[in-house]
């Protein structure tokens, strides 16, 4: 396996992923793109990854191509459908673990990480685009979108990233039947759980899923704030005050705080327990939280999706071909 990993140059820096990977799809490899934290690649052949990011697993599950190394590993089939990865590395950022697990690629999520510097020498360290956590030259879902294409590169599965692109297509042609002049105006607000009286901490409204609930004309977040996350106290809080609260890690009912009883989304009734992360990490990962929210939002007429660690998205009637 050949590869190379430089810092892009001005010249280099002007090859876009979108263009990489039209020149790329009909001739199959070599393959030539630059990542999310601006490094230019080259493979030859499709690629043995390891990963760090869950965002890697999930792109591998839609992918159907098995982990072959991964460090803090979840045991969920959502993240793991054909089985866990082959090689647990304990210790991510020992260069020596990456060594014996024998990868071409490391993957994780921009920003340019500084512990994959000592890694350099072992492996490629591909960075994926993720707005929430860092600026990219991608915005929003589709971040999510050209990950795929990426991924769908290295793996020689790009005809595999093309299904799993439709198959997100189609959830959002779906949704936007249901979208009404009503649920395009609702204010949500998606935030991390615990009962800490002082803090709200929310998720930023250039996360992608605020991104497509707006586009979809299905909410839009609260606050409305273009950074990756949104630290407000109580009284802030109580101020925005939004329609529909998403608690992610659940066990709402436990948040004692006397802020918390006076917000109108609490009082109605309108608190999603969401036990699982809206803010994270793939198109795979954003159907279920679509599926979760939506069921709520309008009425039931979408079914609950279940448990994360159970669902699996091309079982979801939302994907179902759009007509």
């Amino acid at each position: 396996m050949k590869f190379k990993h430089l810092m892009v140059g001005a010249v280099a820096a002007s090859l876009s992923l979108t263009s990489a990977f039209s020149a790329s799809a009909a001739d199959g490899f070599p393959i030539t793109f630059t990542d999310a934290a601006g490094v230019e690649h080259k493979f030859d052949a499709p690629v043995k990854i390891g990963c760090v990011w869950s965002g890697c697993y999930e792109i591998l599950a839609d992918l159907g191509v098995k982990v072959h190394a991964a460090s803090d590993i979840d045991a969920s089939n959502f993240y793991h459908p054909l089985g866990l990865p082959t090689i647990s590395v304990e210790d991510d950022g020992n260069p020596e673990h990456w060594a014996a697990a024998e990868v071409d690629v490391i993957i994780t999520r921009a920003p340019y990480l500084t512990w994959s510097k000592q890694l350099v020498d072992v492996a490629s360290i591909v960075h994926m685009h993720h707005p929430s956590y860092a600026e990219t030259d991608q915005k929003g879902y589709q971040s999510y979108i050209k990950n795929l294409e990426l991924m769908g590169m290295m793996t020689g599965k790009s005809a595999e990233a093309k299904v799993a692109i439709e198959r997100f297509e189609n959830m959002k042609k779906n949704l936007k039947k249901l979208a009404t002049a009503e649920t395009a105006k609702i204010d949500v607000a998606v935030i991390w759980g615990g009962d800490d009286s002082e803090v709200y901490w929310s998720i930023g409204s250039v996360n992608p899923f605020c991104d497509l609930i707006k586009e979809i004309g299905i909410g839009n977040c609260a606050p409305d704030q273009a950074i990756g996350e949104v630290e407000q106290n109580a009284e802030a809080f109580l101020k925005v005050d939004p329609d529909w609260i998403v608690y992610m890690g659940g066990g709402s009912e436990q948040r004692y705080d006397p802020i918390w009883k006076r917000l109108s989304a609490v009082k109605n009734g309108q608190v999603i327990d969401a036990a699982n992360r809206f803010y994270c990490c793939s198109t795979r990962g954003l159907i279920h939280a679509l599926q979760d929210y939506t069921h709520y939002i309008l009425d039931e007429t979408v079914p609950a999706p279940g448990k994360l660690d159970d669902f699996d998205p091309t079982q979801s009637p939302l994907v179902a071909a759009a007509n």
